[in-house]
């Protein structure tokens, strides 16, 4: 059993961000945010309490959100595709753990054959998937994707 490849990472349809890998767009989202925060703190105090947010600090306002909003999905995608790996990990384990239970369940089957004196029976494809010499147990996981 495998999985289609998954791509959850969309940052808004935005063309140019929606072609970057996960990392590089939270790379990007966190320095501008440090960038915010630097232009942010460099205005403190020139603002009263109590009044409207100027244009200015609403659209500083406005671009940390969508920098946040950048990197909770750039998260999310990373966690996506951490859930992926897993599953594709398990499905590998599960099928060898399947075939070697059928043929076990086939091996015992035939021994009772045996002892009565009855014929053997054909082998079954997961006696004959666990005698393979390529057959393994406890197959490696797949390789993790340095995309992400």
């Amino acid at each position: 059993m495998s999985f289609p490849p998954i791509s959850v990472t969309s940052f808004g349809g935005d063309p140019v961000l929606d072609d970057l890998d996960a990392e590089t767009a939270s790379l990007i989202a966190r320095l501008a945010l440090e960038d915010l925060d630097e232009a942010i703190n460099s205005r403190k105090g020139k603002a009263r309490a109590g009044f409207q947010l100027t244009d200015e600090e609403l659209a500083y306002q406005l671009q940390s959100q969508q920098y946040q909003a950048w990197l909770t999905v750039a998260e999310d995608s990373k966690f996506a595709k951490s859930i992926g790996d897993a599953l594709t990990a398990d499905a590998n384990y599960l099928e060898a753990f399947i075939a070697s239970e059928e043929a076990a369940a086939a091996d015992r089957l035939a021994a009772e054959r045996l002892s009565r004196g009855e014929p053997l029976p054909p082998p079954t494809t997961s006696q004959t998937k666990v005698e393979n010499r390529a057959f393994v147990m406890h197959p490696e996981p797949p390789p993790k994707d340095s995309t992400l």
